[in-house]
């Protein structure tokens, strides 16, 4: 199995948008060009994550247009509540689900059965958004607007056994900031004992920091937001130095 390099795209009021550590949120370029240009460069995957969190009809106008303009994978996060949401987002040849208040708790199992029997569990992703305080961690906790502590490799374990495929990890401390994912995520995802289930985001901000990461068996893939914009890096630059480190990515050559 090749370990992937996901380009992420934030929307906002329909607008692709960047912050820095959740806030201070801006335009950053148009999202069709863009995902038509990380296409074009032959992106593993594309992620598309709606901060708004609801599936309005700007949403489908944008992922119809996103997905009539690439030939890549596409992953869609942000407002799926049920079934239904995943069959309008299926229309839209969405191929990955990722899935947050919704997976939150165990209470929602029904519906989460009854997206796996509609997509499969392969096609699944839960996301988790953490902040970091003297070692300890916190979720973001989108429905409530607020930090709740956690064991996260108990959390990890508990999203893999509902059903999940993948679970997307995002480090609020530094997100944004291009000075690399948060250290302290070493001191679980080295326990994890599942091997290629982890995707890990938030701060990533050149080819450099992408081999501590994918080196760690639990860790499948890395979403790259800010650098893949801001900085002077090409997706083929981070598949270059991965592959020339080992790591075992799809060559784009």
């Amino acid at each position: 199995m090749f370990k992937r390099i996901i380009p992420s795209v934030l929307l906002k009021n329909g607008n692709a948008v960047k912050g820095k550590q959740f806030n201070s949120w801006r335009q950053a370029c148009d999202v069709i060009s863009y995902t038509k240009t990380l296409s074009h460069k032959m992106a593993d995957e594309i992620c598309i994550l709606n901060l708004d969190r609801e599936i309005s009809s700007s949403t489908i106008s944008i992922l119809k247009l996103i997905s009539s303009n690439i030939s890549c994978p596409l992953s869609y996060g942000g407002g799926i509540r049920d079934k239904n949401d995943i069959m309008i987002l299926n229309k839209l040849s969405v191929d990955r689900f990722i899935l947050g208040s919704l997976s939150y708790s165990i209470k929602n199992k029904k519906k989460l059965t009854e997206i796996i029997e509609l997509v499969g569990s392969a096609a699944l992703s839960s996301s988790v958004d953490l902040y970091e305080e003297e070692g300890i961690f916190y979720k973001l906790d989108h429905d409530l607007n607020d930090f709740v502590r956690l064991d996260i490799q108990d959390y990890i374990t508990q999203q893999i056994e509902m059903g999940f495929s993948e679970v997307v990890i995002t480090s609020i401390n530094c997100d944004g900031l291009m000075k690399n994912i948060d250290k302290n995520f070493h001191s679980f995802l080295s326990r994890i004992n599942y091997s290629n289930k982890i995707i890990v985001a938030g701060g990533v901000g050149s080819p450099k920091h992408i081999i501590e990461w994918l080196e760690i068996d639990s860790v499948v893939g890395i979403m790259i937001g800010s650098s893949l914009i801001y900085s002077r890096f090409t997706i083929d630059d981070y598949h270059k130095d991965g592959i020339n480190k080992g790591i075992n990515l799809r060559s784009l050559t």
